[in-house]
């Protein structure tokens, strides 16, 4: 029968049934990483911020070389603008501190891949190439940046990588988070 009174709510109502209350509140913490945190990687952060609103997105190098200079611009300005999505970072060389809180880190070719295993074996497990989430196993060129007509092409790869591969990105984030949070 049914009852003219509003319904309550359970007490549990507001809260994820699947997650624990303690993570709930973060979001699973994907890092990008390429040599030297100037081009490869903003731009697949970037993209990555642009296509899932479920990750909290950084990116790095493995070495100094760009460390404090100013970014990529005004080319990565112009890839961002044309997909949708303004993003701001600092080159700079990838912390400890980084390593420690990323849930995933995605390496933009396979020397960055060794260069997590050789200085931080514990993150070995949770290091992948990025063109694997797509089912690929290539390494995603370096532009050598300055040149729009040389970005674009590599922009262009990591898009369709995110494309076929964000669901991908979600889910091994999600999972590392959640058994990193016990």
């Amino acid at each position: 029968m049914l009852s003219a009174q509003p319904a309550t709510r359970p007490a549990h109502a507001g809260t994820s049934l699947l997650l624990p209350r303690r993570v709930t509140h973060n979001r699973p913490r994907v890092l990008c990483l390429c040599t030297g945190g100037y081009c490869r990687s903003p731009l697949a952060a970037g993209l990555l911020s642009f296509h899932s609103g479920k990750l909290e997105v950084s990116c790095a190098g493995t070495t100094a070389d760009h460390a404090g200079q100013e970014p990529a611009l005004p080319t990565i300005v112009a890839v961002f603008e044309r997909t949708g999505g303004p993003f701001t970072y600092t080159p700079h060389l990838v912390t400890r501190d980084e390593i420690l809180k990323a849930d995933l880190i995605l390496c933009m070719a396979r020397e960055h891949r060794d260069w997590i295993g050789k200085h931080y074996p514990d993150a070995r497990a949770r290091t992948l190439l990025f063109a694997s989430m797509a089912g690929e196993g290539w390494d995603v060129p370096d532009p050598e940046v300055q040149s729009l007509d040389r970005i674009r092409p590599i922009a262009y790869l990591i898009n369709q990588v995110l494309r076929h591969g964000v669901g991908t990105i979600e889910t091994l984030a999600l999972i590392n988070h959640l058994k990193r949070a016990r």
